[in-house]
């Protein structure tokens, strides 16, 4: 079945906006671990 071009942009669209979340998410955890490392460290002295 054809898709119509408005269906295909939206398609395009929510792809952009799920592999930003996902960046941001990973970003986020990323930011995360580093503290946990960090305050490990601080906690061993």
């Amino acid at each position: 079945r054809l898709e119509t071009l408005e269906q295909a942009q939206n398609k395009k669209h929510e792809k952009k906006q799920i592999r930003a979340v996902k960046q941001k998410l990973t970003q986020e955890k990323n930011a995360l671990l580093q503290q946990i490392v960090f305050e490990n460290k601080m906690l061993k002295g």
